[in-house]
């Protein structure tokens, strides 16, 4: 038998000198595809819809965005910021502005297989929070800035623990060998 990993507990070849899994390594430095975190039901609508009726949608639904959809293809988004800067800031009525002209476009995109550190480094260049997940034409999700930070967080959190137990299992492993010299 071979060595487990010391994040998940899977099988390591005994070859291996590594303490982690590549599944666990490929998470522990943002490798892994978006899709294992994004949001795959993502609020959408057309761009003929009322600026205030796109507002009430995305309250509805406790989002700050909605995709914006024309002939069943994602071509631009809204979010809370389009709404306050376009509009509010300058003192004109949701209801008579339509979302396709407060909408942010070019849509700014990334593939399901890019790599999480890619998503990432979109959203830093762009100044941007939200992504949204296209294959080919279609809309199949969408990941932001929250869901990068909660992953990445829970990642350290559990990093840090190991970090802790490897680190008092080296001490003790150091004290013993010590021993054994005296």
């Amino acid at each position: 038998m071979g060595r487990i990993c010391a994040f998940c507990g899977a099988p390591i070849p005994i070859e291996s000198e590594q303490m982690y899994c590549f599944k666990c390594l490929d998470r522990m430095t943002m490798k892994m595809p978006v899709r294992d975190i994004m949001t795959p039901n993502v609020i959408t609508a057309e761009g003929s819809m009322k600026a205030s009726e796109g507002a009430q949608k995305m309250t509805k639904h406790k989002i700050g965005s909605l995709v914006i959809i024309e002939n069943d293809k994602p071509i631009g988004i809204v979010t809370e910021r389009d709404l306050v800067q376009k509009l509010m800031s300058k003192d004109i009525a949701p209801s008579s502005v339509m979302l396709k002209d407060v909408m942010s476009q070019p849509l700014i995109t990334i593939k399901p297989d890019e790599r999480l550190s890619s998503a990432a480094q979109k959203l830093l260049e762009k100044d941007i929070r939200r992504l949204p997940v296209v294959e080919g034409d279609k809309l199949v999700g969408i990941i932001t800035d929250a869901d990068l930070i909660s992953f990445a967080s829970s990642v350290t959190g559990a990093l840090a623990q190991l970090m802790k137990t490897n680190f008092k299992e080296h001490v003790y492993q150091l004290i013993k060998e010590e021993k054994k010299g005296k």
